[in-house]
């Protein structure tokens, strides 16, 4: 018997003592002799509340269905498993794996399947003598990474119009069970679950580990229950649409009906159960629309309203943003490509540029009219996760976000990627001349490109040929004649190319207020820190850092004092404690002895946010698999972790609220390949991105 309700029920079948205390689920009594049986439920909190099971069976001639199975995968390497199938029953059965031949004539016992590859699997016994009697064992298994879920389906009827299926879950942590009409069932850690009722003759239950969602099987089936479906109480559905100038449609639903109902307004919304009423949604930009509602008690019954809104004078994007590359080189141009409804005149397509997905418009770092992005070091921020999205804005474009008519693009479609522009590839040689020789020694220090934001090697090419790597980026070449002509060319992997031609003399008057190895920045809970690393100073004085809000317009926010003479590897930082939030530029400036002063670095910037999340560090980094994402947050919110390939591909997105203080979040890179991810913490106000390295 299958039990559905809220409260504790007593349990009289006349025969023997009644039973106090069920609760929802499905139980079995008996044996009870041929011919008429009466069980009465009653709910313990409200008398009035009881119904009787009242029917009449006779088991004579009648072919029982006792058929039981259960399964236990055992792995056998990181990429395969075989399967330690029980079997119950008193009959005969033919199993099926879909994969291997069906085998015929197995009696109650136990049986090892496999070897099996494929983490998905099912296996599906039938009773030889009756076709009607069967299991199904469903289940996942990845031995890489310990996902191991499977799930058995018993169909039990409640009438002849709907049903109940309870679900024996064998996992390894607490699960969801969601069948996409009732309400999902969270945080279960029994074997055993209960879901419906179901009103209709197919079923699919979706069952998924909470701290794994990508742990999941479908568990799907039919059953016969639905003989005679729920006759529909009628109900109406009535709707009338209203304009409101430069702010869209509104659509009003009038529902009269004795029963509750659900109103899906098409566009992912689901509102109610709600009694007979009014109910008015909008604003709908221009879009043909269709609500349907339907009876909370019974959803084979639904009515429809449909219609098209044109109130706006507006248009719509017709495809997402597709761009021609990931990696943007320095001086190279990232084009994108989209498909544009007609609009008329006061509007204008074209494209935006941003750093964070759920705020498009509050992170915008560029626009562009035609889809070309120029990477040239000025306005668009380096090594830094971009999006792009296809938009339709008031003229001139980028001058209006608010207008009624405004349409961005999805920045979570499957088609977004993230894009990076690099920084250019930078040789710097540091000289060591010997005038008495006439020889020069030179130090060669390779920075910029592909390697720097996701490491690798650079390829050096010319008078001397090497490999330098993105945790090694400097070497030493020579002794050579300082009449020698010196060739360099360090290519990136990426088409990133840089190239130096200079004789040996030249190259000994290199010499020069100071030789940049390396000018950075972070985020930090006091501040913007900014530091740089010189590898030899000559007649330097002292260094500038320089803010801007814009990129353009910089102005003098600290200095530094400079060694004056050193061929020694010097680091400097300077804190900016007045960063504003949002995005801040950076460029450092350099002032020798004569008071001369020169640009030294590129610029960067550094986005920071009201949210910012305090300390972030993964570890261990590298990693053969599990990931600790370690998080010290100044409140309580709700983040998503996100993990991209070097390709930008969204890999894997996880849900997790962090509290006020330390957090230690477990993830998992098992089932991914050695390589280089970038994994980004986001939150309604926050954004953070850092490297992590599969082995």
């Amino acid at each position: 018997m299958a039990l559905s309700g809220t409260s504790t029920y007593t349990i009289n079948d006349g025969i023997n003592d009644p039973v106090e205390g069920y609760e929802q689920g499905v139980y079995t009594f008996g044996p009870y002799p041929n011919g008429l049986y009466t069980i009465r439920i009653q709910d313990e909190n409200n008398i009035d509340c009881q119904q009787n099971i009242i029917g009449n069976n006779t088991c004579e001639g009648e072919i029982i269905c006792d058929l039981a199975v259960a399964g236990v995968p055992e792995c056998i390497d990181d990429e395969s498993y075989n399967i330690a199938l029980t079997i119950e029953g008193i009959s005969t059965y033919t199993l099926s794996d879909g994969i291997n031949d069906d085998i015929t004539g197995l009696t109650a016992g136990e049986i090892e399947l496999g070897p099996y590859s494929d983490p998905n699997y099912e296996i599906t016994l039938i009773n030889e003598k009756d076709e009607t009697c069967t299991e199904s064992l469903t289940g996942f298994q990845d031995c890489e990474s310990g996902c191991s879920l499977s799930a058995i389906a018993d169909e039990s009827c409640i009438n002849t119009s709907s049903y109940f299926v309870r679900v024996e879950v064998n996992a390894n942590g607490p699960y969801t069970a969601q069948d996409g009409f009732n309400t999902p069932q969270t945080g279960q850690t029994g074997g055993t679950v209960l879901m419906g009722p179901f009103y209709t003759e197919n079923y699919a239950i979706t069952i998924s580990l909470d701290d794994n969602p990508d742990c999941s099987i479908i568990v799907t089936g039919s059953t016969d229950c639905i003989t005679e479906p729920e006759a529909c109480i009628p109900f109406t559905v009535n709707n009338t649409f209203e304009c409101e100038d430069e702010v869209g449609g509104f659509i009003t639903i009038e529902l009269n009906g004795p029963n509750t109902y659900i109103i899906d307004d098409g566009f992912g919304t689901l509102l109610g159960p709600l009694e007979s009423g009014s109910y008015t949604f909008g604003p709908i930009p221009n879009i043909d629309y269709t609500f349907t509602v339907t009876d909370a008690t019974n959803p084979n019954c639904s009515e429809s309203v449909s219609g098209s809104a044109d109130c706006l004078d507006c248009t719509s994007i017709l495809s997402n943003p597709e761009i021609d590359q990931v990696y943007v080189n320095y001086g190279d141009t990232l084009e994108v490509f989209a498909e544009f409804g007609v609009f008329d005149e006061g509007y204008e397509s074209g494209f935006i540029l941003f750093t964070d997905r759920s705020d498009p418009i509050g992170s915008i770092v560029s626009v562009s009219m035609t889809g070309s992005f120029i990477n040239s070091g000025l306005d668009i921020p380096s090594n830094m996760t971009l999006y792009v999205s296809a938009a339709i804005l008031q003229v001139p474009f980028g001058s209006d976000y608010d207008a009624a008519c405004t349409i961005i693009s999805d920045p979570f479609a499957t088609e977004t990627f993230a894009v990076f522009f690099l920084d250019p590839i930078n040789i710097d040689l540091v000289p060591i001349c010997d005038e008495q020789d006439n020889t020069v020694l030179i130090t060669v220090i390779v920075s910029g490109g592909l390697p720097e934001l996701i490491g690798g090697e650079y390829d050096v090419t010319g008078t001397v040929d090497t490999i330098v790597t993105s945790e090694n980026q400097d070497f030493i070449m020579g002794p050579f004649d300082q009449e020698d002509e010196i060739t360099i060319e360090v290519s990136d992997g990426n088409g990133g190319i840089a190239s130096i031609i200079e004789l040996g003399s030249e190259i000994c008057q290199f010499p020069q207020a100071a030789t940049l190895v390396t000018f950075s920045g972070e985020v930090q809970e006091p501040g913007n820190l900014l530091y740089w690393v010189t590898a030899s100073e000559y007649k330097n004085d002292y260094f500038s850092v320089e803010h801007s809000l814009d990129g353009i317009n910089f102005k003098a926010i600290g200095t530094v004092k400079g060694a004056g003479n050193s061929n020694q590897s010097i680091r400097y930082d300077l804190l900016d404690t007045e960063a504003p939030d949002g995005i801040s530029y950076y460029r450092l400036l350099k002032t020798d002895f004569n008071g001369v002063t020169d640009i030294a670095s590129r610029i960067i910037a550094l986005e920071r946010k009201t949210g910012y999340f305090g300390e972030i560090s993964a570890y261990p980094n590298p990693t053969d698999g599990p990931v600790i994402l370690d998080i010290n947050s100044n409140t309580e919110r709700d983040i998503i972790v996100e993990i991209y390939d070097v390709t930008g591909r969204l890999m894997q997105a996880e849900h997790f609220t962090i509290y006020l203080g330390r957090n230690r979040l477990n993830l998992s890179l098992s089932r991914f390949s050695a390589g280089t991810y970038h994994l980004t913490i986001v939150s309604d106000d926050s954004f953070e991105m850092m490297k992590v390295i599969k082995q």
